[in-house]
């Protein structure tokens, strides 16, 4: 009788253990499900794992450097993807704007707890250099004026009004370069000291500029939000962006530029917000959407299948090791459950 109620006991130990767990790891499941499961399509590729709570940042005009930050244990990390070597490193470099495909600025105006400043960086070679800079439009300095009359470029940034002026020599010679912020007397604005002065410059936009995103030889088209799909340059619809979105990812995606070979673009979707409370799944990953493979030029065609081999291989390693786990649970149950036999007789 005592074992009989043993064994009742332990079985209904067991059912409470199941059911409170299974609330737990069906959270779990829910909190993780865009890591456990990333997604599966021919056109996908996970550029960064949602496990990593990636975020991914401004793109070079070319397409080549993608920098991205991920949540640590520690906090937030930068990093810098290298699309054509694959080479992943720490980001090291001074801000979001890119003055070209290897150049970046950073900076930051007067403000009441911090004296502002600016720098400007090369991610190719690490080079950071501390840039002079005004504020003051009103009564810019001839040398000011001359800086950016001899500089072999100049840039407008129009989303923050500041103009760069850059001379050819610049890593060598610091005072080549020069940063004119906006101040407040909106009647004497950069963009008028440099029209003023007949000064030729290049305008960045704002990333999100725009609707569309046009790929760099001009052929493809894309919006810039949504799950819309390929279009050619005359507007004709090629594909989807991933056949799956609207299941996998509700409310689809920002593309935030095309791959330096024109193969695809660089995609993170939005996160859905849970009403009051912030939906607590980690960001999504960041994807590459590649266009259909009628579209893709050889070299771009191989390297999406040597991707997808790979990723073949990874999942069977995933199911193998899930195996061989289920196996020894079993084995383990089993040799138990033998134990036991052998030492009641």
């Amino acid at each position: 009788m005592g074992n009989k109620m043993t064994k009742y006991g332990f079985a209904i130990l067991i059912a409470l253990i199941f059911c409170v767990s299974l609330p737990v790891v069906w959270l779990e499941v829910y909190i993780w499900q865009y890591c456990l499961f990333p997604p599966n399509s021919p056109n996908v590729e996970v550029v960064v794992s949602a496990c990593d709570n990636p975020t991914i940042k401004m793109m070079s005009p070319d397409g080549r450097y993608l920098p991205y930050s991920v949540v640590t244990s520690k906090g937030y990390e930068s990093w810098v993807l290298d699309t054509v070597t694959g080479e992943r490193q720490l980001d090291t470099t001074c801000g979001n704007w890119w003055l070209n495909n290897t150049l970046k600025l950073g900076g930051i105006t007067k403000t009441a707890k911090y004296p502002g400043e600016f720098t400007i960086c090369d991610i190719t070679d690490g080079t950071k250099i501390a840039v002079e800079w005004s504020e003051d439009t009103i009564e810019v300095p001839e040398e000011v004026v001359e800086r950016f009359r001899d500089a072999e470029q100049v840039y407008y940034i129009s989303f923050s009004r500041w103009a760069i002026a850059l001379g050819p020599d610049f890593k060598n010679h610091p005072e080549q370069v020069y940063v004119l912020a906006e101040g407040y007397d909106p009647t004497h604005s950069v963009l008028n000291f440099l029209k003023d002065n007949q000064i030729s410059y290049q305008e960045i936009n704002y990333p999100n500029e725009g609707k569309r995103r046009v790929s760099h030889n001009g052929r493809f088209v894309t919006k810039l939000f949504g799950e819309d799909g390929f279009y050619t340059a005359e507007g004709t619809k090629i594909g989807p962006l991933y056949d799956n979105f609207s299941r996998d990812y509700p409310g689809c995606c920002t593309t935030y530029g095309w791959a330096y070979d024109d193969s695809g673009v660089y995609a993170q979707a939005h996160i859905q917000s849970g009403g009051m409370f912030p939906n607590p799944t980690p960001r999504q990953p960041i994807l590459k959407l590649d266009l259909p493979q009628e579209y893709l030029t050889p070299a771009a065609r191989q390297a999406l299948n040597v991707y997808q081999n790979h990723a073949r291989v990874e999942m069977m390693i995933k199911v193998l090791v899930l195996i061989l786990l289920l196996l020894a649970g079993l084995w383990f149950f089993w040799w138990r459950r033998k134990v036991k036999r052998e030492t009641v007789k």
